[in-house]
């Protein structure tokens, strides 16, 4: 059996739904895949581990990006997302990390939790009615999307009136980091990203002069007084990487979320019990993230899985893969609540774990054990429709009903 692009099969009709047997294939026989666009692609927990954890695997030096990155070099969309915290090597990474967690306080996060009880409760007396009355309702569209667009917009300072508009224009722009973007992707990226940074360099001039309780304003006021601040690029990276980081990636693992318990009965016992771990499964078992949207190079020479990669080479790593590779979780392909889920690579690992896994953490426990409770017979009315996307595997509706 010969390898075809792994990126492009995985979207193919008869594989987007299920994946796993063909991945698994790969994973066993073909380890290490190197893309059309030249990127090398891993598959085993192993490797992937490797890479998460840096040593020879990091972005370029920003006077490397233009022979290394060269599309952060062309695209405005690009260089953005190399400027986010996730894209930089220490001690460039250890300040942006410092000036974010800065704002994450104990008190801003508690504020959270409530506002992201009182939304899913909102969220759910929309939907109950229709589905006491037998009706189908598309549960991504009616609990996925708008719970993360809310959360995120609340913590962000984003008014009600600009959501539809600003998180609308999200999908397009994250195509520009899948690998092997064409230069049509990247040319719609750049014009949507325009806009979208245009509005927030207008966001944060509003809350320099009309302060609210939020991040933008946060962020709008140490600007304009710390010594030690974020640049201009970084500042509406940082605002970027929030609006994209808490909307596509939680809309999808929540909609995971959703499609488990329907799809294992047998574990929903857990959302009363524990369900973080019902959570953490979720997230291991069903990875919102096919591919790592986030490159990394190889600063020398490397071996992995016994295939040589050349210095200088994109490493992408493939996450749903690596979270089922049967070496770190026994029986990888049964959901299974009760399994330890610490080494899931979903939000990474080491310095660059993802500072928001708790926030997307929290709203998936709030509103699935939330959902569960209020609709014990709830089930699928068919198959969910999957979006043909990457670097994000998402659900595109999951049409719901009750038994």
């Amino acid at each position: 059996m010969t390898v075809p692009d792994v990126l492009a099969r995985v979207l193919d009709e008869d594989t987007i739904a299920d994946p796993y047997p063909y991945l698994s294939w790969v994973r066993e026989n073909h380890p290490v895949h190197q893309a059309k666009s030249g990127a090398y692609l891993l598959t085993r927990h192993a490797d992937c581990m490797a890479v998460q954890l840096g040593g020879p695997f990091r972005m370029p030096d920003e006077n490397q990006l233009p022979d290394m990155h060269a599309k952060a070099a062309r695209h405005r969309s690009v260089w953005l997302l190399t400027k986010t915290m996730t894209m930089h090597n220490p001690p460039g990474h250890t300040r942006l990390r410092r000036l974010l967690s800065r704002d994450f306080t104990r008190r801003r996060m508690d504020a959270l939790r409530a506002a992201t009880e009182q939304i899913c409760d909102e969220l759910l007396c929309a939907v109950e009615e229709p589905l006491r009355d037998g009706e189908v309702v598309d549960l991504h569209g009616a609990l996925s999307v708008p719970l993360p667009v809310r959360v995120i917009s609340d913590l962000m300072g984003f008014p009600e009136q600009d959501r539809t508009w600003l998180f609308g224009k999200v999908p397009t722009v994250l195509g520009a980091i899948a690998p092997g973007a064409s230069e049509e992707v990247l040319a719609l990226a750049d014009k949507e990203n325009e806009a979208i940074e245009q509005y927030m360099i207008d966001l944060l001039a509003r809350r320099s002069r009309d302060p609210k309780e939020d991040l933008a304003t946060a962020w709008a006021l140490s600007h304009a007084e710390d010594a030690d601040r974020f640049t201009h690029d970084e500042l509406i990276s940082m605002l970027w990487g929030m609006l994209a980081g808490g909307l596509a990636t939680t809309a999808a693992a929540i909609s995971n979320g959703i499609n488990h318990i329907t799809r294992h009965p047998g574990q929903t016992h857990w959302l009363r019990d524990d369900a973080a771990k019902f959570v953490d499964e979720s997230l291991r078992y069903e990875s919102p993230s096919m591919v790592s949207g986030v490159p990394r190079y190889t600063a020398e020479d490397v071996e992995l899985s016994g295939v040589p990669i050349p210095r200088g080479s994109e490493v992408r790593t493939m996450l749903a893969p690596a979270n089922r590779d049967p070496a770190v979780f026994p029986d990888p392909d049964r959901f299974d609540p009760s399994r330890d889920t610490s080494k899931s690579l979903t939000f990474g690992h080491g310095i660059h774990h993802c500072l928001g896994f708790n926030l997307a953490r929290m709203e998936l426990t709030i509103l699935l054990s939330a959902l569960h409770r209020r609709f014990p017979d709830l089930r699928l009315a068919e198959a969910p429709h999957w979006r043909r996307s990457l670097p994000v595997r998402a659900i595109e509706s999951l049409p719901a009903t009750l038994n």
